[in-house]
């Protein structure tokens, strides 16, 4: 009966970690995370533990073959404790630190030269609680690292990993305890031979919380990706829509500039620099620039910040204001008799500007035309 208990029990808790491991691998796999990566190597160290103990079920204590199948538990036992952790800090850290592995290292490497040590002389009983106690002293510790790194600023997904570690330390530690009168002759409690109904419970929650936390950072990450894209996609199609040379929008920006428009009502104002091309000629083309980023400052200067301002050509300028038209205007005489002062920093400028109005009643497109013919008579103004 009690053999039948705890190859029953065994079996119990090597289905649970083959599901558990299935789900690690085939996110591993997926994703290609080095965290998944050194779960999925654990929960197969689990489970390769597991077969060698369920190997000695019923069988002779003492042989040979037994005590191989029990150096082959505890071997892939603290492996198993050993990804975990690895997997656990680089989980709260981003990394893991070398000191943080040596020292486990070193811990694992004490524990199974024990339990080599005692290949000739101990029983299964004292490699089972040797490794118990170094598996729940390992992930106590390991919970312990992590609580220290949460209150220093951790993520609550690294308080609840460093907790759910914490109570399976305490279990393995609880079962090294329980075994520990065997060492002197007593009998141990009979509760040990269905301790794996048990392991597999704490385990599952182990799985679950470690298979959680992850699919919750990796959807984190995946909402920040989608963000910084979005925020990428905004600052590019920004940079194609301003002119470089004035930071004024350009023409490919007016469509999506007019179809922002709350009001479908207002002022539009063409400018074309007179003679800018004889300036460019007598002056050079840097100072023909010195003289569209003169006019642009002005423009921004003159026009309020939600009024649309855009280098329509090489020497066109384009502005889409609410109004009222009487105040454009007098903003547009303004800037003429600013433009035409001279200084030794600015050549004096000339400038043909059209004014047209927009509503229900006009259309823009048709007012748009009318400000451009406006300016071309004004042109021919200035320039007969």
């Amino acid at each position: 009966m009690e053999v039948s208990l705890t190859h029953a029990s065994i079996l119990f808790q090597s289905i649970i970690i083959f599901i558990i491991g299935f789900f690690f691998l085939t996110g591993w796999i997926i994703t290609k995370r080095d965290i998944l990566k050194y779960w999925t190597v654990a929960w197969s160290s689990d489970l390769l533990a597991l077969t060698s103990v369920l190997m000695v079920v019923g069988k002779h204590e003492g042989t040979p073959y037994t005590r191989m199948l029990y150096t082959f538990y505890s071997f892939f036992k603290l492996a198993f404790i050993y990804f975990i952790l690895l997997g656990f800090f680089q989980f709260i850290k981003g990394y893991s630190t070398k000191r943080i592995q040596r020292t486990t290292q070193i811990i694992l490497l004490v524990a199974f030269a024990t339990v080599v040590f005692m290949f000739f002389r101990a029983t299964s009983v004292h490699i089972q609680a040797t490794v118990f106690l170094t598996v729940g002293l390992l992930a106590t510790l390991g919970a312990i690292f992590g609580l220290k790194e949460w209150l220093g600023g951790g993520t609550p997904a690294s308080l609840i990993l460093s907790l759910v570690l914490l109570l399976y330390g305490a279990v393995f530690l609880h079962h090294g305890i329980v075994l520990l009168p065997y060492f002197v002759g007593l009998k141990i409690s009979g509760v040990m031979s269905r301790i794996s109904f048990y392991d597999a419970g704490f385990e599952l929650i182990l799985g679950i919380s470690f298979l959680t936390v992850v699919f919750l950072r990796t959807l984190s990450q995946l909402e920040n990706t989608v963000k910084e894209l979005e925020i990428s996609r905004a600052k590019l199609r920004h940079l194609v829509d301003i002119d470089p040379l004035t930071g004024l929008y350009n023409r490919r920006k007016l469509r999506s500039f007019i179809n922002t428009l709350k009001e479908k009502k207002g002022v539009i104002v063409f400018i074309d620099i007179d003679n800018f091309k004889k300036i460019n000629d007598r002056w050079g083309h840097t100072a023909g620039d010195r003289c569209l980023r003169r006019i642009s400052e002005l423009l921004l200067s003159s026009f309020r910040k939600e009024d649309g301002i855009f280098r329509y050509g090489g020497d066109e300028f384009l502005v889409i204001t609410g109004g009222p038209l009487e105040a454009v205007k007098g903003r547009v005489k303004r800037l003429k008799a600013e433009l035409s002062k001279a200084s030794s920093h600015h050549i004096p400028l000339s400038i043909s500007v059209g004014i047209s109005v927009f509503s229900e009643k006009t259309p823009f497109y048709e007012a748009f035309k009318k400000a451009d013919r406006l300016m071309y008579e004004d042109k021919s103004k200035n320039l007969s």
